[in-house]
C-alpha cells in the first residue's frame, strides 16, 4: 500500500501559479505603479511624454496582459491589468490633450 506524502502535481501547480501572481503583483505595486504615477504627475504638470515613458507604460500593460492570459484569466491579475489599463488610458489621454493644438475661438 503506497501513501501519497507530498502535494499532488495539481496542488504544486496551483502553488507555483500563486507565487508567480504574487511576484507580478509585487512588481506592479512596488515598481511599475509608482513609476506610472510619477509619469502621470509629470504629464499633469504639463510635461510631454518621452519615448522612455511610453515604453515603460506599454511594458507595464503588456506584462500584465501576457501574465493574465498565461494563467487563464487569474482574477488578481485581471484586476491589476484593469488598474494598469485605466491608468495608461488616463495618462495617454491627458498627454494627448496637452499636446493637441488648441482650436481657435472665433470672436
Amino acid at each position: 500500500m503506497s501513501r501519497n506524502r507530498g502535494p499532488s502535481a495539481e496542488a504544486e501547480s496551483e502553488l507555483l501559479i500563486e507565487r508567480v501572481v504574487l511576484a507580478l503583483a509585487t512588481e506592479f505595486t512596488q515598481r511599475q505603479l509608482p513609476h506610472a504615477l510619477a509619469i502621470q504627475a509629470e504629464v499633469s504638470d504639463g510635461h510631454a511624454l518621452n519615448a522612455e515613458d511610453v515604453a515603460s507604460l506599454t511594458d507595464m500593460l503588456d506584462s500584465l496582459a501576457s501574465a493574465s492570459a498565461l494563467f487563464d484569466q487569474h482574477p488578481d491579475l485581471e484586476a491589476l491589468y484593469r488598474c494598469a489599463a485605466a491608468l495608461y488610458d488616463e495618462i495617454m489621454t491627458e498627454a494627448f490633450v496637452a499636446t493637441s493644438p488648441k482650436a481657435a475661438v472665433a470672436g
